[in-house]
C-alpha cells in the first residue's frame, strides 16, 4: 500500500523504534524522507538504494545504528542530513563525496558529525572535505527547504 509513497515527515515527534521493512519494500517514488529529532533507532535498509527520486533525506538526532549503506547518485538530492547518530558507522556514501551537484542547486547539503576523538573512525563522520558541514550539537544543519 505504500508503494505510491513520495513523502514522509515525521520530524520533531515522540515516534521510535525501528522502520518496518515494508517501508523500504517497493517504493520508488519517495523523494522527501525527514525522521530528524525523534527516537527512530535500527539500521537503514540498502533499500533506500531504490529511491532514486530522493531530493531531501535527514535522520539527524535519532539512534540509528550499523553501517549506513552505499546509495547510487540521487540526481534530485538537495539535503541529506545523518548526524546526531552516535552508533551510525560506515563512510558517507561515495556518490555524495566526488564532486556531487545538485540538478536543481548548485551544492547540496550534506551534513555528518565532525570527527571528535581517535574513535571517530568507529561513526560515520565528515572527512575529507565531503560535507558541507560537520556537526557538534544537535543545533546544526542546512535548511535550504524553500522547495518543499
Amino acid at each position: 500500500m505504500l508503494k505510491k509513497l513520495q513523502i514522509l515527515e515525521l520530524q520533531n515527534t515522540k515516534l521510535g523504534g525501528t522502520l518496518p521493512i515494508e517501508l523500504y519494500d517497493g517504493i520508488t517514488d519517495l523523494f522527501t524522507f525527514f525522521l530528524q529529532d525523534s527516537n527512530f533507532s535500527g539500521t537503514i535498509s540498502s533499500q533506500i538504494r531504490n529511491w532514486a527520486m530522493m531530493e531531501y533525506f535527514s535522520i539527524a538526532n535519532n539512534n540509528f545504528h550499523g553501517e549506513l549503506p552505499d546509495i547510487p547518485i540521487w540526481s534530485n538530492l538537495v539535503v541529506f542530513q545523518v548526524n546526531g547518530n552516535p552508533n551510525l558507522t560506515g563512510s558517507l556514501p561515495a556518490s555524495l563525496c566526488h564532486g556531487y551537484q545538485s540538478f536543481f542547486y548548485s551544492e547540496i547539503c550534506i551534513v555528518a558529525d565532525c570527527p571528535v576523538s581517535t574513535n571517530s573512525s568507529n561513526r560515520l563522520v565528515c572527512e575529507d572535505d565531503c560535507c558541507t558541514e560537520c556537526c557538534d550539537s544537535a543545533s546544526c544543519g542546512c535548511i535550504p527547504f524553500e522547495k518543499i
